[in-house]
């Protein structure tokens, strides 16, 4: 079974700031273990410990930690530390936290009800139900780590794409945003990736979306080339007959110059170059050669290349870098098809222009043949009106910035997460985490079934327990002459009660042993066996009188004994020696029987001067004798001669003083009477003796030992007359001195 070892340390845990377990004089706890330590010595604190391990959760004014060795059933020893523990041992405690919590209404407590024989096998049902919600509770971790596992590689590789997308389109894009985009992405992924040039384009536009201005819509209609081609045709299959002269055929020059010489001596009788006559033969014959039906077709092509037939197309596109770098790839594909289109119609003129100038050198008097025109590479109407829809989509998107750059801040997403779809595969890991989840819930199913089961066989045990009528039996022995009963409210709930009325005004005392006979009730509650559980008592006769001390110290001894290990602590002197003598072999040494051991909870003050707790061996004054008598004595001697006494001692000097005072004049003057009165036997002056029975009257009334701080002169004045006393047992009394001083 498991057992608490030890304290191996603890941090700035309450009054336990720097504490270590001294492993060469302070033996390991044992199975019952008696822990001894005056008013704020730190013994609640170490409570508190033990209540962490039952169930982790810290008072809030405590916030350090510590780390407890437990020796496991099988033998082994481990370690618990705080700041880890999430897993609850069979751990209880009785402590006035516990008084606290079951006391938030003055009078209602929990039900409470304790097994009898005839059901002790539902509770070992019970045991194997929790038995099985731990392995499956086991079982769920180690595939809820695994899913944790998986998931986090996932989300890493989320954050990763998230953290490169941030970097391009900031707006503190995190993985949040790219969850909300990823569904839509995640089903067509190759949808919403972009090549490398048209990423960079979309960053460019979101960075300089505002820099760009519109483009004018003006692309010009072309000539119609096929009809141009028809006419140059029907041009070219004309002819004129004549009756050419070779040399002028063979020399245009000459040709024209006799052409325009012709007209200027029309209706002329002589020549005008040279004054002789005209002869009608010759210009008979050069009226022959320039025959006005050949004239005609030659000022007919002429004409059609002056005015009809241009040289080349005046088609000026827009430069692609006007354009929105996003929209200059699919834009520059229609430039150069038109630039393409331009240059095929400039050739199929030049084509025409060359054949045209042919036939006027050579062949006006017969047809020339012209291939027919070759198909266009596209219809010009139909490129021109792309073109001009891609520049009023460049013009449309610069009169909105705000809008491009919201749509490329999306493309550049989408295309992101595309690239992150492409590396995860996400349907197999949905896949997964529906197989982890679905073993998860398997299992919590289980729980769930378990859980109802314990329900149903903690009903049947409450149909077969006591409740009420077992704490009044304790309460009866506890408080006597209180007349205070449990009485049932409902199956949940019941009040107490004095003398048939709700017990409005319980005292301290009674709350104290109210709670603990509920405490020791529950230690058996709802399946529980004593046999394995840890119990820690602390204080259990904290505001009760005297006559309660053999009382509880009897409940200890009957109801405590079965448990796997018992922890005791107290600083009533009483109830430690009653509990010491019980657990002691030898009446000569005071020595601990086998399994039995005792502890003294000491305050001290550090070389920092910061009060601390600590667990160390039960000093032999306090083991060897029946009274703390000797032990008093010795402490008050210590800190009456200390070079450098501490705040603490200080703060129990008051106490120790009148302890010792009481017993020793009570020892030297057993008449009644008070003991300041009997003070003289001690000390001659006084003012000396009222000073002394004002020193522990008040001081000890001090409530915290932070209080001294408040009276600078309070710690001077505590040494000087503790060691007045002292000094004067020794002066009166130098036996008694002698024989205290053998001791220590």
């Amino acid at each position: 079974m498991t057992r608490i070892k030890r304290i191996n340390r603890a941090t700035d845990f309450g009054s336990y700031l720097s504490f270590s377990w001294d492993t060469q004089n302070t033996e390991d706890f044992k199975r019952y273990n008696l822990l001894y330590g005056w008013n704020y010595s730190g013994k609640t604190t170490l409570s508190r410990m033990f209540a962490f391990l039952q169930k982790p959760k810290l008072p809030e004014a405590i916030t350090g930690h510590f780390e407890v060795a437990i020796e496991k059933p099988d033998g082994n020893t481990t370690t618990i530390d705080s700041r880890s523990h999430q897993g609850i041992l069979p751990v209880r405690v009785f402590n006035r936290d516990f008084v606290s919590a079951n006391f938030e209404q003055e009078h209602n407590a929990p039900a409470v009800h304790i097994l009898g024989e005839s059901v002790r096998h539902l509770r070992d049902e019970i045991k194997k139900r929790n038995k099985q919600i731990e392995r499956q509770k086991t079982t769920i971790e180690s595939i809820e780590s695994k899913q944790t596992k998986h998931k986090s590689g996932i989300d890493q590789k989320k954050t990763d794409f998230a953290r490169t997308i941030d970097a391009v389109i900031g707006g503190r894009y995190n993985r949040t945003h790219l969850d909300r985009q990823l569904p839509m992405v995640r089903q067509s992924p190759v949808a919403y990736l972009l090549d490398d040039a048209a990423l960079e384009s979309y960053k460019k536009t979101l960075a300089t979306s505002g820099d760009y201005k519109e483009i004018p819509e003006t692309i010009p209609n072309l000539p119609d080339i096929p009809h141009l081609f028809e006419s140059a045709k029907i041009l070219l299959s004309r002819s004129a007959s004549n009756q050419a002269i070779d040399e002028l055929r063979n020399d245009p020059i000459l040709e024209d110059w006799l052409r325009t010489g012709l007209n200027i001596h029309q209706e002329k009788d002589s020549c005008l170059f040279c004054g002789n006559p005209l002869q009608n033969a010759v210009l008979d014959k050069l009226n022959a050669h320039f025959d006005r039906e050949l004239e005609k077709l030659r000022d007919d092509i002429r004409r059609f290349m002056q005015e009809q037939l241009p040289e080349s197309f005046r088609v000026d596109f827009p430069e692609t870098d006007r354009f929105l770098p996003h929209l200059r790839q699919s834009y520059n594909e229609l430039r150069e098809r038109g630039i393409k289109w331009k240059q095929q119609c400039d050739k199929q003129l030049e084509t025409l222009r060359i054949a045209l100038d042919e036939k006027l050198k050579s062949g006006l008097d017969r047809g020339i043949a012209l291939e027919d025109f070759p198909k266009p590479i596209e219809d010009w109407a139909s490129l021109q009106g792309s073109i001009i829809a891609a520049i009023s989509e460049h013009n449309g998107q610069v009169g909105d910035t705000g809008k491009v750059a919201e749509q490329a801040r999306e493309k550049i997403e989408a295309h992101y997460i595309a690239e992150l779809c492409n590396e995860v595969d996400f349907t197999k890991a949905d896949t997964i985490q529906s197989t982890f989840e679905r073993r998860i819930a398997r299992r919590q199913s289980l729980i769930t079934k378990c859980r109802q089961q314990i329900s149903n066989l903690e009903d049947e045990i409450r149909r077969n327990s006591v409740a009420a009528e077992r704490l009044n039996e304790l309460l009866q022995i506890l408080l006597p002459n209180s007349n205070v009963k449990a009485h049932p409210v409902n199956d949940s709930t019941f009040e107490f009660q004095r003398d048939g009325n709700p017990a409005r005004h319980l005292s301290d005392g009674e709350k104290t042993a109210i709670t603990f006979a509920y405490f020791l009730i529950t230690l058996e509650d709802q399946g529980s066996s004593i046999e394995d559980l840890v119990v820690f008592i602390d204080d259990p006769i904290s505001s009760l009188d005297s006559n309660h001390i053999y009382t509880v110290w009897s409940l200890i001894n009957e109801r405590l004994k079965q448990c796997n290990q018992l922890f005791v602590s107290t600083h009533n002197n009483e109830l430690f020696t009653l509990i010491k003598d019980e657990w002691v072999n030898s009446r000569q040494q005071q020595n601990f029987s086998p399994e039995h051991a005792g502890y003294w909870i000491s305050r001290y003050t550090d070389q920092a001067g910061q009060p601390q707790s600590r667990v160390e061996k039960l000093p032999d004054l306090l083991r060897k004798y029946k009274s703390e008598y000797q032990f008093v004595y010795a402490c008050l001697h210590a800190f009456a001669y200390a070079s450098t006494p501490s705040p603490h001692e200080a703060y129990t000097a008051p106490n120790l003083l009148r302890k010792f005072l009481e017993a020793y004049l009570g020892f030297r003057k057993p008449s009644g009477g008070a003991w300041h009165a009997k003070l003289d036997l001690l000390i001659d002056c006084p003012v000396r003796r009222k000073e002394i029975h004002k020193f522990t009257d008040d001081a000890s009334h001090i409530q915290k030992p932070a209080r001294i701080t408040e009276h600078p002169s309070y710690l001077t004045n505590a040494q000087s007359l503790c060691k007045e006393v002292i000094e004067a047992l020794k002066a009166k009394d130098q036996g008694h001195f002698d024989s205290l001083g053998a001791l220590i």
